[in-house]
């Protein structure tokens, strides 16, 4: 397994998750055998923020991966340098 599909396996799996947990949290929280309360609920729509996220990176870090620098500091990319990387002069 290279790592480019380790970053698409991550990401659905995040992507899933993470959207699973903020949409039925008690479906997925029955799933696990696990009776459901609002603080364990809110907690899981918390973590699912994160998981999220972190299922976004991993598509970003999928995207970028084989992008030498001087392709991605173009014209055509200079919204995205001044988001998401170090600006150089």
């Amino acid at each position: 397994m290279n790592f480019h599909n380790l970053m698409i396996i991550t990401a659905i799996a995040t992507i899933g998750f993470g959207t699973g947990f903020i949409i039925a949290p008690k479906a997925l929280i029955a799933l696990c055998g696990l009776s459901s309360t609002p603080i364990i609920e809110f907690s899981l729509r918390l973590y699912a923020t994160a998981i999220f996220g972190v299922g976004a990176l991993a598509l970003l870090i999928r995207l970028l991966e084989n992008y030498p620098e001087d392709i991605i500091m173009t014209d055509r990319s200079w919204k995205f340098s001044v988001l998401f990387l170090k600006v150089r002069k």
